[in-house]
């Protein structure tokens, strides 16, 4: 008779290629079952163990890329059975994972182990995702960490504040923030560069770029309640992490350690705004070979237009000293 079972849906924040591709390949399971099994073996689409004394032997019979692993229990196997693990990514960074089981078993298995199968189905759904998910707050953590030089947020507060999060993905010239609109969320660049520009009346002017762990706010909207003066957007692909007002000012209210962190980021981004008008002094081509030396990922991400901007001069100045300096 066979049996069907269905696991509680999870959600991973990881796209469905780079969750597929781990899934995907029996010698990624090492690390993790390796030493709870005996014989742990891996061979191509295949591997076996044994699971006190009980010889297990899986093969991987179909697999469609960022969509579905068809597992499969080999001949030696106790009962016949196929696992399958479905993926579907709703939104850049969010992808929804189930578990299905199909079972093949004669009444006396399923006495032994019919009522323990739905549990242990949940369970190995729940740990898949936590393992996935804790890679990415492990990233965030060490970049917020990072961050922050004279003040160390105490983990626990850092893992409140990461789980109050969402993520998600800009594309290239993509807008976070606009200009003259009310944006009074906080943020946190993962991945990227974003742009500070404004209009001067004239032209579009950059202010300035925020790499990754950067806590990113439009204070007039924030603080002021008012429509943001800058416009906040990507240079190339960026991956960011928000939070509400209401939560983050909560936070604030509610921690002493967290607005200890808070202040010390906002007294740290003062000084480095300071230090921003000691990399573009000076005249045109001690500016750029600055900037070469001290932020090398504006050079390598953002178009020389936008780097002129940045330094004050024109695009064809700029050509023609990179030009000089070759």
């Amino acid at each position: 008779m066979t049996e069907k079972y269905e696991s509680k849906q999870q959600q991973i924040r990881k796209s469905a290629e780079v969750i597929y591709t781990a899934l995907a390949d029996f010698n990624n399971f090492t690390p993790i079952i390796g030493d709870k099994v005996e014989g742990w073996k891996v061979e191509g689409d295949e591997c076996s163990f044994r699971v006190k004394g009980i010889g297990v032997a899986l093969r991987m019979v179909e697999k469609i890329p960022g969509e579905l692993i068809k597992i499969e229990a080999a001949d030696s196997s106790p009962f016949g059975f196929t696992f399958w693990v479905q993926l579907k990514e709703v939104a850049p960074y969010d992808t929804r994972m189930r578990l299905v089981l199909h079972a093949n078993m004669n009444m006396m298995i399923k006495m032994m182990i019919g009522s323990k199968i739905q549990p242990a189905l949940d369970g190995i759904a729940e740990q898949i995702a936590k393992t996935f998910n804790a890679i990415m707050d492990d990233e965030l953590k060490k970049l917020l960490y990072d961050e922050c030089i004279r003040y160390k947020m105490p983990d626990e507060m850092l893992d409140r504040f990461i789980g109050a999060m969402s993520e998600f993905r800009l594309k290239n010239r993509q807008v976070l923030i606009p200009y003259g609109k009310m944006d009074a969320n906080v943020y946190v660049l993962k991945s990227g560069l974003i742009r500070f520009c404004y209009f001067d009346g004239e032209k579009e002017k950059t202010y300035g770029f925020s790499s990754p762990g950067t806590v990113i706010i439009s204070y007039h909207s924030h603080f002021m309640r008012a429509p943001s003066f800058f416009q906040l957007e990507s240079c190339g692909e960026s991956v960011v992490e928000k939070i509400s007002q209401s939560e983050f000012d909560e936070m604030v209210a509610s921690s002493h350690e967290f607005s200890q962190w808070v202040l010390a980021i906002h007294l740290q981004q003062l000084y480095f705004n300071e230090f921003r008008y000691a990399v573009v002094n000076g005249l045109a081509k001690e500016r750029y070979l600055s900037l070469v030396k001290n932020r090398p990922e504006i050079i390598a991400r953002v178009p020389l237009k936008i780097i002129a901007s940045y330094l004050g001069v024109t695009p064809n100045y700029l050509s023609r000293l990179k030009k000089t300096l070759k």
